[in-house]
């Protein structure tokens, strides 16, 4: 590869999953990254990018695109003289948005849209599961490859916010605080984590806690959200919204269970973070998650909210059940640590740089 491989993430933040993928993957590169270009990035990260109306590329460069959602980077990538690559982090079904967002719905119809119109231009299509990899395929790419999200466990040690936990301790009574990490967004189902959480506490543990955290996606949802919960009477239903790294950490920390009802994941990283933190695993197995998860958690096909409350109840309460989820989970973490997956990724773009055709814009857009 005589070119340099530049990454174009539309918004560059470090504790973004794709951010810190990329990340990964300019470390892995080494010299022959040429570093981001980006609509806007972070302070922290400034001295990586290149803002998109000010880069210039050569044509035996590389040009990695994360995609997410539509973004001027696709149209500057088509007019681009270099060789193209995507790696597709997939999208949200628009549907799940039509009704609560019609305008996210419409931002997801378009980037899918833009996917399809670079596919004419693109060498290879990375996706970070086999499952989106299918997507891929579906949609016409013809060269794929998996690589998956890559996450370096270890910023997570020597973090977490101190007060936050002490006050999450101090409210506890026993084994029986629930999790979920997500956006709380349609696709994400947090009606039905409430649902299962419900049956659990009034069967089962009426000490026990929810935690729904993330930011809105969608403020309708919230909104419906917000009403459901006080219509069903029940109490101990925390929305943290937007958090911290550090209250992120303490939020893992002080956890018992992590519970999903998600529908619809390209991959699953607060999944992967749970199991780092020792939190064991119930989840829907929908679109990516039970390749994400392997053996690691108990996952179920079919939302039986009383079932559901069962198995948190055997996870919170038997050890001969729960200490070898905690032991798996540890263990599957390890299989998305960045150096087992280091030669891939720069064997996969070696030879995509030295031996395929580049292809250039097309005549309707030079």
């Amino acid at each position: 590869m005589s070119g340099k491989v530049f990454q174009l993430v539309p918004d560059l933040n470090p504790g973004d999953a794709i951010g810190d993928h990329a990340r990964q993957i300019h470390e892995i590169l080494g010299e022959r990254s040429g570093g981001f270009i980006v609509q806007k990035a972070h302070p922290s990260l400034k001295n990586l990018a290149t803002i998109w109306t000010e880069a210039r590329v050569d044509p035996d460069d590389m040009l990695v695109y994360h995609t997410a959602l539509a973004s001027q980077l696709g149209d500057w990538l088509r007019k681009a003289d270099a060789i193209k690559v995507v790696d597709h982090h997939n999208f949200t079904p628009p549907g799940y948005f039509r009704v609560y967002d019609p305008g996210t719905s419409a931002a997801l119809s378009n980037a899918r849209e833009e996917l399809e119109s670079l596919m004419p231009q693109t060498v290879l299509a990375l996706a970070d599961s086999d499952f989106s990899r299918r997507e891929l395929e579906e949609m016409g790419f013809t060269r794929t490859h998996t690589i998956p999200i890559l996450i370096d466990f270890s910023k997570y040690e020597g973090h977490g916010n101190s007060k936050l936990y002490e006050q999450l301790a101090e409210g506890k009574k026993g084994r029986g605080d629930i999790i979920f990490v997500g956006r709380v967004a349609p696709n994400k189902r947090q009606e039905d984590v409430i649902k299962a959480f419900v049956f659990y506490k009034r069967l089962y543990n009426p000490a026990a806690r929810l935690f729904l955290v993330g930011s809105s996606n969608s403020a309708r949802y919230s909104d419906v959200l917000g009403d459901f919960v006080e219509r069903l009477g029940v109490e101990d239903v925390h929305f943290t919204g937007w958090t911290s790294f550090d209250d992120l950490v303490a939020y893992y920390r002080s956890a018992d269970l992590f519970l999903s009802m998600s529908e619809h994941e390209g991959f699953g990283v607060p999944w992967l973070e749970a199991m780092h933190f020792g939190v064991p695993v119930i989840t829907y197995g929908a679109a990516a998650i039970p390749e994400t998860v392997g053996n690691a958690g108990l996952v179920f096909q079919e939302k039986n909210y009383e079932h559901v409350a069962a198995l948190i109840d055997v996870v919170m309460t038997d050890d001969a059940v729960r200490d070898p989820l905690i032991e798996r989970g540890r263990r599957r973490v390890e299989d998305f640590e960045p150096q087992r997956h280091a030669s891939t990724v720069r064997g996969l773009l070696e030879q995509i740089a030295g031996g395929e055709p580049r292809r250039g814009p097309t005549s309707d857009q030079t």
